[in-house]
C-alpha cells in the first residue's frame, strides 16, 4: 500500500499536469494552426484571372480552382477583392462605349447596295459620257443635269467650244472611237449616287501622218454625283482627270484619291467634297487664255527651224527607237521593277519622262553642282521627278548626263523629246509629256494621266519644247 506521504505526492504531481495541460489548451485557442506556413502569399496575389490559387496541404503542389465569385459581361476583369462600387463604374464605362458605337453606326447611313433603278443611273452616265462629254465623241449637249448647277454647266459650255476650235484649227477630227467606263467605286444614299470610274478611250483622228499606226489613247478617272429630282436622275456634280476639263477646276491626283476613298469606304463622304472651286469668272478668264494659246499653238506648228546637232567627242546620241518603244511598254502602265509611281504623290509626269530619257542610253549624272539620277526611292536628284529642277538642270548640263536646249517648234522634236506645259496658264511650268511619233502633227505620251500616241495640239496649256542634243558619256 502507498504511504499517506506518496499519495499527497502523486496528487500534487497531478495537479501540475492539469494546470500544464489547461495552458496549453488555452494557448492552442488563441493561435490555431495555418496549415502550411511554407507559403504564406493570398489567393488574390497569385491569381489575375478571377481564379484562385490554393494550396493543397497533403500534397504540397499548386492546383488552379476557378473561382465561385458571378460575372456579369461587363465586369468579367473584375476580380473578386474589388469593392462593389468598381463594378458600377466599369458597368457605365461600357454602357457609355456602347453608346458611341450606336452613334457611329448612325452616321454610316451610305450603302454599296444599288438601289433598284441603278441600271438607269450607269445608263445615263455613260450616255452622257460618250455622246456629250467625251473629248473624242459627238459632243452633243444634254439636258441632264440637276438645279444648282449653273458654273457646272457654264464650264462644260466653255469646254465643249474650245474642244471644237482645236479640232478645226489642227484638222484633228476623232473616228473609230472606244470608250471604256470601268466602275471603281459606288455608294448610295437616299436620292443620292456616288460613283467613281477609270475611263480609257482610244480613237483614231483624221490628220494622222501613218494611217497604219496604232490608235491614239488617254486614260483618267472620273467621279461623279447625281441625285434624284422629281423621279429622274439627274448628275449633281463630277469631277475629271480630263485635260480639257482640268484647265477650269483642279483636280489633283491627291483630291481624286480623297474622293475615292470616302466612296469606296463611306468615312466622310459628303457633297461638299464634289463642291467646284472656280467661278464664272475665272472659268471666263481661262476661256480667253486657251484662245490665245490656241492661236500660239497653231503659230509654232507651221515655224522652220534648224536645230543644234551634238558636238564634240565624248558624246553620245540617244536611241530615239528604244525611247519610242519604252513609252510604248510604259505609258499605260507601271515600271515598278525599276522605278517608283509617284501618280499620287505628287504626280508622275516627270519621272516617266526620265524613264525615256534613261532608256535612250544616257548615264545618270552623279557629277558637280548639277545632277540627274535615279538608284532608287530616296536616292535620286530632284531633276529626276520635278519639272522645274528639271528645266534648269536639261539647259545648263554639258557635262556627264543628257543635255537639251528650248526650240520654237514640236516640229523640230524627235521621239523621246520633251514637252512641259503650264496647266494653269501662270508661267509656271507643272506637266511633262514625252514625244512619242514625231512631224507635222506630232504625238506625246504621259504619266498620271496616262496618254500614248496622243495629238499634242488637241490639248490645252501653254507648252514649251525641249530637243535632247546629247549626252555626255
Amino acid at each position: 500500500m502507498l504511504s499517506r506521504s506518496k499519495i499527497v505526492k502523486l496528487a500534487a504531481l497531478a495537479a501540475i499536469l492539469i494546470v500544464i495541460l489547461s495552458v496549453t489548451i488555452a494557448l492552442a485557442c488563441l493561435n490555431p494552426p495555418t496549415g502550411n506556413t511554407s507559403d504564406s502569399s493570398t489567393a488574390s496575389d497569385l491569381s489575375p484571372f478571377t481564379s484562385e490559387t490554393l494550396i493543397d496541404s497533403s500534397t504540397s503542389e499548386r492546383t488552379l480552382m476557378p473561382s465561385t465569385t458571378s460575372s456579369s459581361p461587363e465586369t468579367t476583369t473584375t476580380t473578386t477583392t474589388e469593392p462593389p462600387t468598381t463594378t458600377t463604374t466599369t458597368t457605365t464605362t461600357t454602357t457609355t462605349k456602347t453608346t458611341k458605337t450606336t452613334k457611329t453606326t448612325k452616321k454610316t447611313t451610305t450603302t454599296t447596295t444599288e438601289p433598284p433603278d441603278a441600271d438607269e443611273i450607269y445608263g445615263m452616265v455613260r450616255e452622257y459620257f460618250v455622246k456629250s462629254f467625251s473629248a473624242h465623241g459627238d459632243m452633243i449637249e444634254m439636258d441632264v443635269f440637276a438645279s444648282g448647277t449653273n458654273i457646272l454647266q457654264n464650264l462644260l459650255a466653255k469646254r465643249l467650244d474650245l474642244l471644237m476650235r482645236r479640232r478645226q484649227e489642227f484638222n484633228l477630227v476623232p473616228s473609230n472611237t472606244s470608250i471604256n467606263l470601268k466602275l471603281l467605286e459606288k455608294r448610295f444614299l437616299a436620292d443620292t449616287a456616288y460613283l467613281s470610274y477609270l475611263v480609257t478611250e482610244t480613237c483614231s483622228f483624221s490628220n494622222s501622218d501613218d494611217t497604219s499606226a496604232e490608235k491614239s489613247t488617254c486614260r483618267h478617272n472620273l467621279l461623279m454625283m447625281l441625285t434624284k429630282e422629281e423621279g429622274e436622275w439627274k448628275i449633281k456634280s463630277f469631277l475629271s482627270r480630263d485635260k480639257h476639263f482640268g484647265m477650269f477646276e483642279k483636280s489633283s491626283s491627291a483630291r481624286v484619291l480623297k474622293v475615292r476613298n470616302a466612296i469606296k469606304t463611306g468615312v466622310n463622304l459628303s457633297p461638299s467634297l464634289f463642291t467646284l472651286s472656280c467661278s464664272n469668272d475665272l472659268i471666263a478668264k481661262r476661256y480667253q487664255q486657251e484662245l490665245d494659246n490656241i492661236a500660239k499653238d497653231k503659230k509654232a506648228s507651221v515655224l522652220e527651224e534648224s536645230v543644234p546637232v551634238s558636238a564634240g567627242e565624248n558624246r553620245g546620241l540617244f536611241d530615239r527607237e528604244a525611247m519610242r518603244q519604252y513609252q510604248q511598254q510604259w505609258a499605260l502602265s507601271r515600271n515598278t521593277k525599276h522605278y517608283p509611281d509617284y501618280s499620287y504623290s505628287g504626280g508622275d509626269c516627270q519621272n516617266y519622262v526620265s524613264q525615256v530619257i534613261a532608256a535612250g542610253g544616257t548615264p545618270m549624272d552623279t557629277v558637280g553642282s548639277r545632277q540627274w539620277y535615279y538608284f532608287k526611292d530616296g536616292r535620286r536628284s530632284p531633276s529626276w521627278a520635278a519639272v522645274g529642277y528639271f528645266i534648269s538642270y536639261i539647259l545648263n548640263n554639258t557635262g556627264k548626263g543628257p543635255h537639251g536646249v528650248l526650240v520654237k517648234n514640236a516640229g523640230s522634236l524627235l521621239s523621246g523629246d520633251v514637252v512641259h506645259i503650264d496647266t494653269d496658264y501662270d508661267g509656271k511650268y507643272n506637266h511633262a509629256v514625252s514625244l512619242y511619233l514625231p512631224g507635222s502633227s506630232p504625238t506625246f505620251s504621259g504619266h498620271s494621266n496616262d496618254d500614248l500616241n496622243y495629238p499634242l495640239y488637241y490639248i490645252p496649256g501653254i507648252k514649251r519644247y525641249y530637243h535632247l542634243v546629247d549626252y555626255g558619256k
